[in-house]
């Protein structure tokens, strides 16, 4: 990494404002480079933010400021320079470099919408008869119910299956997942060590738990209290073993009576230990052969199910000649490597503005290391407080390893031109507030974040007035 700046920019710290004024100074005045001064024009611009319409209000503001300084022909090239998303950037120069690519000259990209509207429609015909058999007896041996329109009356819960292959099918998506195999192998390893069974040399068989019942029950009526208490547990072993029980049955029993008996003063030691003897045979239960073996085979058909998904889901991007974000972004990172790529891109570009770098998925982060050993300067703006994308690929620790190799203190240039710094006024909040948020963010991110990036300072001439206290606003509202 070099020639680098680390902009950590609180909310509303001015952000956006000095963005703009560091782009438009850089095309205005050019790059100091070992005491030479390297011309940079609009159009060798690239500047990605996490939204089309911060792209379009970047681009907008920095032309207002080159034309308000009478450079009108800088301002016209600005047009061409590739700021956007980092997709609209990576489509950009994929639409350069297609034949470099093995994309279609006429290759689309799939929204995300589109996306999830095709993972909706399409997972329930990955599964075959014989999953749905399967899935049925697990649901039975388990007892998995849900809530049907907003009612507290338990059902039977038939799509249970949907939502975990959804969960891992999500996970494929946005973490770019290639090898499902590892991730089924690993669930296994989980599920082995979850189901160890604490107990391996005890008995838990029906008869034996059916004898620690009928002593329970007889401790339960010593006290009249339970009476009503008693008279439903002998109903209960009645019932059940006159069916022959079931182990999956047979664990749903126990639960019910440690439910009910769990806490109660009333029983005496011969029936607390009897109760602590019924946890102890649920526990077995939870953890027999059979239990293991059914998890291990849900666990198997869950992942091929996600496996053959993402299959088709290829083979129907490539038929229609479309791309998702993910592809879009592959695609790139592939072209940079390409030395005929980089070539061009060095130079035809010269600086690098990248918004919201807090939010970065992995493959982003190498994207924009790549395209920044290609350029003269770099610029990178975050805030780890306002991080909010982990669940679409975004990975703090890959961060934090890139913002780590800045030099310590703040407005230090290294050797390799490398620097941190902060924006340490806020214009957008009151001095109450500024006050306030401080004490939180302090003590939320002590030993993460160095206390001078996470603390704000009122300025001068910002948003409200400096002693305005908040206000505490209450609305009653009626019938009508």
């Amino acid at each position: 990494m070099k020639n680098t700046t680390y902009i950590s920019a609180s909310a509303g710290s001015g952000k956006t404002n000095r963005l703009v004024n560091e782009m438009a100074g850089q095309i205005q005045k050019g790059i100091v480079r070992n005491g030479e001064v390297v011309e940079v024009r609009g159009d060798q611009v690239i500047a990605t933010t996490f939204t089309k319409k911060a792209a379009a209000e970047l681009q907008e503001r920095t032309r207002k400021i080159l034309e308000d300084k009478g450079m009108f022909d800088e301002a016209s090239r600005l047009a061409n320079a590739a700021i956007g998303t980092i997709h609209s950037v990576a489509f950009q120069m994929l639409s350069r470099f297609w034949y470099l690519a093995g994309v279609s000259a006429d290759v689309r990209i799939m929204p995300e919408e589109d996306v999830r509207f095709y993972v909706n429609q399409s997972l329930a015909s990955c599964v075959t008869e014989e999953d749905i058999a399967f899935f049925d007896k697990y649901r039975k041996f388990f007892d998995l119910t849900t809530t049907k329109d907003g009612n507290y009356l338990k059902v039977p819960d038939t799509k249970f299956w949907l939502e975990d292959l959804k969960a891992i099918v999500s996970t494929i998506h946005n973490f770019r997942v290639g090898d499902v195999e590892s991730g089924e192998k690993e669930s296994v390893r989980l599920v082995e060590e979850f189901y160890k069974n604490p107990y391996p040399n005890q008995d838990a068989t029906s008869e034996y738990a059916k004898g620690v019942m009928e002593r329970l029950e007889v401790g339960v009526r010593k006290c009249r209290r339970l009476a009503k208490a008693a008279d439903d547990l002998a109903g209960m072993v009645a019932k059940a073993f006159s069916e022959n029980v079931e182990e999956a049955k047979l664990r749903l029993l126990l639960a019910s009576i440690i439910k009910r008996l769990s806490g109660s003063k009333s029983l005496d030691g011969s029936a607390v230990d009897d109760l602590a003897e019924l946890l102890r045979i649920q526990r077995v239960l939870a953890c027999s052969p059979e239990v293991l073996r059914l998890q291990k085979e849900y666990i198997h058909r869950i992942f091929a199910l996600a496996e053959k998904w993402k299959n088709e889901y290829a083979a129907f991007k490539e038929s229609r000649c479309l791309l998702d974000f993910n592809d879009l972004e592959r695609k790139f990172y592939e072209l940079l490597e390409i030395k005929d790529v980089e070539e061009e891109i060095r130079s035809n570009f010269k600086s690098l503005f990248v918004d919201e770098f807090q939010d970065c998925s992995p493959l982003q982060i190498r994207i924009f290391e790549k395209l920044g050993s290609m350029m003269e300067s770099v610029t990178y703006v975050g805030d780890k407080k306002q991080s909010i994308y982990g669940f679409r690929g975004t990975d703090l620790s890959v961060v934090e390893s890139v913002t780590n190799e800045f030099p310590e203190q703040l407005d230090v240039v290294d050797e390799n031109g490398n620097m941190i710094t902060t924006l340490k006024k806020s214009w957008r909040s009151t001095k109450t507030l500024v006050n306030f948020t401080n004490q939180i963010f302090e003590r939320a991110f002590e030993g993460e974040i160095a206390p001078e990036l996470v603390r704000l300072e009122k300025a001068d001439g910002g948003n409200g007035d400096a002693d305005e206290k908040p206000e505490h606003w209450r609305f009653d509202v009626g019938n009508n």
